[in-house]
């Protein structure tokens, strides 16, 4: 019965319809994000799996295999069960491997959440960013010796902020030696030890448990299950490091530049954006910018559903003003350390001014509705980016979406009290439950009904009705069974 209950289940004829209809409002035509994923492209890891350190774990680290399923007909349309914008960045993060960014400066992207990106120095390298895992990290600096065999060690990492995406596989790329002479120095943003830290440890459990909804580890693969994750194509799974910032390697002030090898870094302060703790970095050598996790190729999270402190949206595009005045006429290429990087002032210009503008209009437009007596709920449900910034592919919802972001807004300003009476002191969740339930006539009455708005295409609505059959009754298996297929069909 359970393998029946958990069987990924076709797309209905309402879900096909809404899916399709996305084909009309986008611009599919545009596919100049594909050239960019692809230019510069050098190899990829033979068999393209990364296997786990310990041998009894349960699967590899990451085997980009089970996503053949996604660019094994490139021109094919996108499969019925699945979101056609959606499907575009999953055959967009799909793209792994080494690639050169610029001279002297490489990606090996697909292999985590992340990417990491190895920079040449003089004699050596600077790496930015060792990905999440150990297996991963240790893989990708692998992928790049093997292609670039004249040995060239590592000098030092830049962390660019206090995401464990970002530093976790830190010991995968370091000699037992070097984690223990120091040799090579380790960069990191003002408060960054702090951040890492606190946010596992004062709601490391709640984050976890959330974060297996957000990320479906346990998921298959398919067109019906796990397809991307938006910023990449999924986390990594394995060992877990971290490592402090070398003494006098924190990254304090804006403007602040440092030398290693014969090539000098400059970097921009960006902490209360996307992370509390982060820095962007310019190479004037190559003319190259890296935007850590401030400007990705989709709308980012103002507030992450695994839980944390909701970001500032201000704070956020200021500073990508900032890094416009700072930084644009200086950069030929722009690359993060999530996606695809971007070639041409103009193109660097277009994107940056948009991703700016967007962050802003979320946080302005949010804020007029709060202040015409909106709540979070209905501005939610209000709230669309103008055609000018919401057709842009790097401006769309893959990872944070204009719902959950303008929540997140509210709740920075104002806080979860909706100015109700009735929502100041409510029932605990079960026994309002169980009063609502008995009001409407019983668990099979409210089950049989929302059976008929399921097939009306009414899944938000079956969601919540069927939340308080299950809140009162957890046992009710065919109430069980409807709300898990609304929630596939959403």
């Amino acid at each position: 019965m359970l393998s029946q209950l958990v069987r990924p289940k076709a797309a209905t004829d309402i879900t096909k319809a809404i899916n399709a209809k996305a084909t009309c409002n986008l611009p599919f035509d545009n596919t100049q994000d594909f050239d960019y994923a692809n230019r510069g492209f050098i190899g990829d890891i033979p068999g393209r799996m990364i296997p786990r350190d310990d041998p009894n774990a349960p699967g590899p680290a990451i085997d980009l295999n089970d996503y053949d399923f996604i660019n094994s007909n490139p021109s094919a349309p996108a499969p019925d069960t699945i979101n056609p914008s959606l499907w575009r960045q999953a055959q967009l993060n799909a793209i792994s491997g080494l690639f050169k960014v610029c001279e002297g400066i490489y990606q090996v992207r697909g292999y985590d959440l992340a990417n990491m990106t190895i920079v040449e120095t003089d004699t050596g390298l600077v790496l930015i960013d060792p990905l999440s895992v150990v297996e991963t990290s240790r893989a990708a600096l692998k992928l790049y010796h093997d292609h670039f065999p004249a040995k060239r060690t590592v000098h030092a990492i830049f962390v660019t902020h206090c995401h464990a995406d970002h530093f976790g596989g830190i010991e995968g790329v370091l000699s037992e030696e070097q984690q223990l002479d120091g040799s090579v120095q380790i960069f990191a943003p003002e408060g960054f030890l702090y951040h890492a830290v606190s946010e596992n440890v004062f709601a490391g459990n709640a984050m976890s448990r959330r974060s297996q909804y957000m990320y479906g580890p346990l998921l298959g693969k398919s067109a019906q299950e796990q397809v991307d994750a938006g910023l990449g194509k999924a986390l990594a799974q394995g060992r877990y490091s971290l490592l402090s910032p070398s003494p006098n390697c924190t990254v304090s002030k804006t403007g602040e530049r440092r030398c290693i090898d014969g090539v000098t870094f400059e970097f921009q302060m960006a902490n209360s954006t996307e992370a509390p703790s982060e820095m962007l970095i310019y190479i004037p050598k190559h003319r190259a910018l890296c935007g850590a996790e401030v400007t990705t190729h989709n709308m980012h999270n103002l507030y992450t559903l695994r839980g944390a402190e909701v970001r500032d949206a201000v704070q956020w595009w200021k500073t990508i003003h900032e890094t416009i005045k700072l930084f644009l006429l200086r950069t030929d290429v722009l690359f993060a350390q999530h996606h695809w990087p971007i070639w041409g002032q103009p193109n660097v210009k277009s994107f940056l001014v948009s991703q700016r503008d967007m962050y802003k209009g979320l946080h302005d437009q949010t804020m007029r509705l709060v202040n015409h007596g909106m709540g979070s709920v209905d501005i939610a449900n209000t709230m669309e980016l103008p055609e000018a910034l919401g057709n842009q592919w790097y401006n769309r919802g893959y990872y944070g979406t204009i719902s959950h972001n303008t929540r997140g807004i509210y709740q920075r300003y104002i806080g979860w009290y909706s100015n109700n009476p009735a929502d100041l002191n409510p029932l605990p969740p079960v026994e309002a439950a169980k009063k609502y339930v008995d009001f409407m006539g019983g668990s099979d009455q409210i089950t049989q009904r929302a059976q008929e708005c399921y097939r009306k295409g009414e899944y938000r609505w079956v969601a919540t009705v069927l939340n308080q059959v299950l809140q009162a009754d957890p046992s009710h298996g065919a109430a069980r069974a409807l709300l898990a297929d609304a929630f596939e069909q959403l």
